[in-house]
């Protein structure tokens, strides 16, 4: 009786150790593909871009990781007529470069983008009267036009090197990134190592 009763209780283990492995690996492949499916969910607004924690606040948009990245400055709530049609008209190339750095996110050599919202309560105090961003390291020294914005800035080991303020410039400069990137990686640069001859 005893020896059968080994046998039922043996059975059940490898019974329950086999669902408990279907069970796992179900979770695994549901976990699996949540995350690319969150990944995968495209930028549509600046409210997307917040929701990554991609906008910057303060000297935030000069500590970045990586030697190279840009910097996207726009006003939210912009009321600016002229601003705003530039705006509007920069969102899907803007918006476009974020999907694209989202979606290579895992690849080197991609140069990341920020938003930095003016609109934020501690980023108001660059708005001022005239602009100054070129060549600029601290937020304090940091001035941009309302009627200016969005403008693009290429930051360069903590120091905005390139501002790009018109829209054929932030267009220009994202395809061209992109482009450079998509280009690198078709066509990858290989190293082959010298062939001694002897003779």
């Amino acid at each position: 009786m005893s020896k059968k009763a080994n046998e039922i209780r043996t059975k059940k283990v490898k019974l329950i150790t086999f669902w408990s492995l279907i069970g796992l690996a179900t979770l695994a492949f549901i976990t699996v593909l949540v995350i690319l499916f969150i990944e995968t969910r495209p930028y549509e607004s600046y409210s997307d871009i917040r929701k990554d924690n991609l906008t910057l606040i303060r000297d935030q948009m000069f500590s970045q990781a990586g030697e190279t990245y840009y910097v996207y400055v726009y006003d939210s709530s912009n009321t600016n007529e002229l601003s705003a049609e530039k705006a509007l008209e920069l969102e899907p190339v803007v918006f476009n470069y974020f999907n694209f750095v989202k979606q290579n996110s895992r690849k080197s050599g991609v140069v990341k983008i920020y938003g930095l919202d003016v609109n934020d309560f501690e980023n108001r105090s660059c708005v001022k009267n005239t602009d100054s961003y070129t060549r600029v390291s601290r937020f304090d020294n940091f001035a941009v036009k309302a009627s200016s914005l969005p403008l693009l800035l290429e930051i360069v080991n903590g120091v905005v090197e390139y501002p790009y303020a018109t829209i054929s410039q932030i267009q220009e400069e994202l395809q061209s990134t992109m482009d450079t990137f998509r280009t690198s990686i078709r066509n990858p640069i290989l190293i082959v190592p010298k062939k001694e001859f002897t003779f």
